[in-house]
């Protein structure tokens, strides 16, 4: 598929042409039937699948307990110094598509160890009721069906093709590497390195995220974890291809330039030792999987 699929302006006009001709998505048709379909989503996740998909299980680790309403938590010792738990209110009405909301609880890592000066994006846990983000969010009603059709099969790749967006966002997800199952305490979902972008620049060794998404395995939550690394990568602002790989200038790139350079610094990704991150992927997989949600 196209990188030019991955464009901001895609994702806002989608969003628009949903908000203002009120099209509903499956998961908001019936009230309820979004739990139904995550149950049995989460009975075929059980399934046996490739052990290259399935990121392996970690034990509780040793570190900071967070705790805040129904969910709880544990951040591995190294990682960040402990968390702010905040009770978002939700937000409609006469705003962007991408900013509405419901009611949700957010986690802000503070002392995070995977900051770096030349990132922006805070390390924080999302955790929305499912049914009603998919009612308001016109990018949740999308990335729900993603994220359950990914769960559904458990040998289908995770990839810029099939891996669910960030609601919130505006912007495209232009990267998705090292993408594997990764089940949580309280339900099952998928972990990535992710780079959300406005149009479609060089992939350096900073800006890409840890990209978490999951259900609870009763439907009824929605989690989304976005937490900075710095990966392996070598290239810089000033020089862009300097993992051997030649970035094309956008603006005069030849049909397929855009897709070859994204599938090569993915190929490059995928073959990192997960330790070669900033955090290691292994203290960040074993978070998510700390994490509980109760009814």
């Amino acid at each position: 598929m196209s990188s030019l699929k991955q464009f901001a302006c895609v994702s806002i006009l989608l969003a628009i042409v949903l908000t203002a001709c009120s099209v509903a998505s499956p998961a908001t048709e019936n009230p309820g039937q979004l739990e139904t379909v995550v149950a049995a989503t989460l009975q075929a996740h059980t399934a046996e699948a490739p052990a290259e998909t399935v990121a392996a299980a970690t034990p509780t680790p040793a570190g900071v307990e967070v705790s805040f309403n129904n969910v709880s938590f544990v951040i591995p010792n190294g990682l960040a110094s402990g968390a702010t738990s905040i009770l978002e209110p939700a937000v409609g009405g006469d705003t962007a598509p991408w900013e509405m909301a419901p009611e949700h609880i957010v986690f802000k890592l503070n002392g995070y160890n995977g900051v770096d000066p030349n990132q922006s994006t805070d390390p924080a846990i999302y955790v929305y009721p499912a049914q009603a983000f998919a009612e308001v969010s016109p990018g949740a009603s999308l990335s729900l069906p993603e994220l359950q059709a990914l769960l559904a099969s458990p040998s289908a790749p995770i990839n810029r093709d099939s891996a669910p967006g960030i609601p919130f966002y505006n912007a495209g997800q232009d990267l998705v590497a090292k993408g594997v199952r990764l089940n949580f305490q309280s339900g099952a979902g998928i972990r990535m390195i992710s780079r959300f972008s406005q149009f479609p620049g060089a992939i350096i060794k900073n800006g890409q995220i840890y990209h978490y998404q999951g259900l609870t395995s009763d439907g009824k939550y929605y989690v989304i974890a976005i937490l900075p690394v710095v990966s392996p990568l070598q290239s810089t602002p000033d020089n862009h291809s300097a993992d051997g790989v030649n970035y094309p200038d956008y603006a005069s790139a030849a049909p397929g330039e855009m897709d070859a350079y994204f599938l090569a610094i993915t190929g490059i990704l995928d073959a990192a030792d997960p330790s070669s991150f900033t955090p290691g992927l292994a203290s960040l997989d074993a978070l998510i999987q700390s994490l509980t949600i109760t009814p």
